[in-house]
């Protein structure tokens, strides 16, 4: 009898704390709620697979990503909790969309004010647990709070993004919206914010931008652009052509600090924002002028200076045109500067003009040295 009870009863024992723990499960899966905030993660990936660092974000959606139409991704996925939600079985009727705009967990605005991006059965997404969406840099730089016409939704006129990449405002805040949708009723699951800014910042002032001529060198000044208006100024790089349209100095010999589209340029095509066309190094916001050096003297050089913010906007380029030109020592002037007499320049201590009275003092000192002169003129030609 007792051999008989003894196996039974160590059943039991091993099996009570997995009844225990199914009765907690299934306690647990019947007063889990639904999903919040914390189960879910928004992402911005650049290229498909890296999500940008928060800082990178912030410079990301500038006015050359917007010209380049850049192809970026959203991406959408459950957190650690998330996943321990839908192990447990929340509910996963209705469906889950993705949104860019103002007041997109209203029905009656989102159709004006939002571009929706994609929408899915909930419980699909909960199958695979991530989604990437493609997009792009132009369609999220869209300020959609003055209002869109159809965000693509109600088959009307077609949503176009931002089509001349500008804004209404300095800049704003994107917003990313994921929402459930269950009978008809959304509901916000997470949102994120990306700070949106295709504005350039003011140029330094044109009429007080100099450029002065060195031995194959020219030095550009320029006023500064008051920090405390454009709170986001970097600082300032120089740009240079050769005779209006040729690269002066070997591809990469400076980083440009700015960002640009190939498919854009600021005057034309004859200095624009081309990297190849960088003829300095970065210079801080404190910095007044520059120097660029190894020219050619005689040739005629464009040259400009642009402001740069933290989105790596440039402002406008004023190019201004200058010579190299060697520059004279004493000993040019002495032996070339008069045809007639060559060695013999004019000008000097020792010089008197038409209308002079009597030297004296510095005729007597001119008078010494002539005879100093003289003597050592002796001196050598005897030794």
């Amino acid at each position: 009898m007792r051999s008989a009870l003894r196996p039974a009863l160590f059943l039991a024992v091993l099996t009570a704390p997995l009844l225990v723990q199914g009765v907690a499960a299934a306690q647990d899966a019947g007063t889990i709620g639904s999903f919040t905030a914390d189960d879910f993660f928004i992402g911005v990936q650049y290229p498909e697979g890296h999500n940008l660092s928060d800082f990178d974000v912030a410079r990301f959606f500038n006015k050359a990503n917007c010209d380049c139409d850049t192809t970026v991704t959203v991406y959408i996925a459950l957190t650690d909790s998330g996943f321990a939600k839908k192990m447990a079985g929340v509910d996963n009727t209705g469906s889950i969309e993705y949104w860019i705009g103002s007041n997109c967990v209203d029905p009656n605005l989102r159709a004006f004010r939002c571009v929706q991006l994609k929408s899915q059965t909930l419980q699909a997404f909960l199958i695979a647990g991530r989604d990437s969406v493609p997009t792009s840099a132009r369609v999220l730089s869209t300020y959609t709070s003055s209002g869109v016409i159809d965000g693509g939704v109600t088959g009307g006129t077609p949503f176009i993004p931002n089509p001349d990449c500008t804004l209404p405002i300095e800049n704003f805040n994107q917003t990313i919206w994921v929402l459930s949708n269950k009978n008809g009723t959304p509901q916000t699951l997470k949102t994120r914010d990306v700070y949106i800014d295709l504005t350039p910042p003011p140029a330094p002032d044109s009429n007080g931008i100099t450029v002065e001529s060195g031995n194959q060198a020219l030095v550009i000044s320029w006023p500064g652009v008051d920090s405390t208006l454009t709170t986001d100024l970097q600082g300032y790089q120089v740009l240079c052509n050769r005779g209006g349209d040729l690269q002066v100095f070997n591809s990469g010999t400076f980083k440009a600090q700015f960002l640009s589209c190939d498919k854009t340029s600021a005057d034309g095509g004859v200095l624009g924002f081309q990297k190849d066309f960088v003829c300095s190094d970065f210079l801080g916001p404190t910095v007044r002028s520059a120097r660029i050096k190894i020219l050619q003297n005689d040739i005629t050089y464009g040259v400009a200076v642009v402001a740069i913010d933290k989105s790596g906007n440039p402002s406008v380029p004023d190019i201004f045109y200058a010579k190299p030109v060697k520059t004279k020592s004493f000993y040019d002037v002495y032996r070339n500067d008069d045809p007639d007499a060559p060695g013999a320049a004019t000008g000097g201590l020792c010089t008197v003009s038409p209308g002079a009275t009597a030297p004296g003092i510095v005729g007597g000192v001119c008078a010494a040295l002539g005879i100093v002169g003289i003597v050592l003129t002796r001196r050598r030609r005897r030794k």
